[in-house]
């Protein structure tokens, strides 16, 4: 935004934006003695409620140290940061007696952007052990404040098998591509 004074006074700006410490990202720079202008980078910005997003009003007035001018009113919309999910209190290496049957352990995950949708996913890295794994339920949680969690209880059955089970195990949410990745083993 440009402002210009007929009278050649100086020009400052006042910034109201609601919640959004506008400060930070916007600032006034001279480009004569009769023009300014107003900048807006606000890639950075951090807001004063925890980094919700959210569309903000932004009122800017130019003052000439005599008079403010007409308020210019505009809309920044800020979106929140998209979290990764990721796994919790997942041991990664057990050792197994063979013949022990089932065998279970439960895996946990999460995402801090409350509401995302997630995702479970396993791949055998060796497709001859496929066998082993007899079930993988969906493990149901309380409601959290906080987090979008979700779980899977995973039943192995090793009769009559000596080796190692390698599992890549991957969480993704409906926002982002990817997501955390762990490798399970037992022996």
């Amino acid at each position: 935004m440009t402002v210009t004074d007929a009278n050649s006074d100086p020009i400052s700006f006042i910034l109201d934006g609601n919640n959004a410490v506008l400060n930070t990202c916007c600032s006034g720079s001279h480009l004569g003695d009769t023009t300014a202008s107003v900048n807006c980078d606000c890639s950075d910005l951090s807001l004063l409620n925890g980094g919700a997003g959210g569309t903000y009003i932004v009122k800017i007035i130019a003052n000439d140290v005599t008079f403010d001018s007409a308020p210019v009113y505009f809309s920044l919309t800020f979106t929140s940061l998209n979290y990764h999910p990721e796994f919790y209190d997942l041991t990664t290496s057990f050792t197994v007696t063979t013949d022990t049957n089932p065998f279970s352990f439960n895996v946990q995950y999460r995402d801090l952007n409350l509401g995302d949708t997630l995702t479970f996913s396993y791949t055998f890295l060796n497709l001859l052990q496929t066998h082993t794994l007899v079930s993988a339920m969906s493990i149901t949680f309380p409601v959290s404040p906080i987090y979008s969690l979700g779980g899977h209880n995973l039943v192995f059955d090793f009769t009559n098998f000596v080796g190692t089970v390698d599992l890549k195990l991957v969480v993704q949410d409906d926002n982002s591509s990817g997501g955390f990745l762990g490798i399970f083993y037992s022996v």
